[in-house]
Formats: C-alpha cells, sequence, structure tokens
C-alpha cells in the first residue's frame, strides 16, 4: 500500500508555506466564508487546516499541487470530508425549468 502523499516532509513544508501565506492574507475560510483566526491551536474546530478542492482520496497525484490547496476551517474541512465541495448559489427568483408555473 502506498503511503498517504500528506504524510512526507515536502507536503508538510507546503502545507506550512501554504498557511503562512494565508495568514498574512488574512484569507477565510473557503467553505463557510467566514474569517479564521490563525492563533487558534490546530485542533481547535475553528482553526486553520488547509483543504484540498479535489480530495487526496480520489486525487493522490494533487495531494502536494499548491493550486488544490484551499484554507480552512478544522470543522468545515471535517465536515466536508472526501467529498467535492458545492455551492449553494441561493434560492431561485423563479422556475428557470417552467417559467409559466409561479416558484
Amino acid at each position: 500500500m502506498k503511503q498517504d502523499p500528506r504524510h512526507t516532509a515536502l507536503y508538510k513544508k507546503l502545507r506550512k508555506t501554504f498557511r503562512q501565506t494565508c495568514q498574512t492574507k488574512q484569507l477565510p475560510c473557503w467553505l463557510c466564508e467566514q474569517p479564521i483566526d490563525y492563533n487558534l491551536p490546530a485542533r481547535h474546530p475553528e482553526a486553520f487546516e488547509l483543504d484540498h478542492i479535489n480530495p487526496v482520496t480520489s486525487h493522490p497525484e494533487q495531494a502536494n499541487n499548491p493550486n488544490n490547496f484551499k484554507p480552512s476551517h478544522r470543522l468545515c474541512n471535517q465536515t466536508k470530508s472526501n467529498k467535492t465541495h458545492t455551492t449553494n448559489l441561493g434560492t431561485l427568483s423563479r422556475n428557470w425549468l417552467n417559467p409559466t408555473t409561479p416558484k
């Protein structure tokens, strides 16, 4: 069985660099869009955690690709788990599939 790519020295270095960049820019959680307190301890639910846009379980080749990294809260990342994030676009203003029918 292959080693989890998130347990390598390269990944740890990339994660540290990414976290520093996110903290400097004060980037919010990409999942809930709320601020991240970068001073919280690692296991805190609202602490920073690196999330992968494409989950490592289904895309292990992208584990070390910084273009696949996003800042998240630990709890948001755990809730998303190994699924792909979908954006909620809000409530439809009308029934676009059948415009004559009221919403």
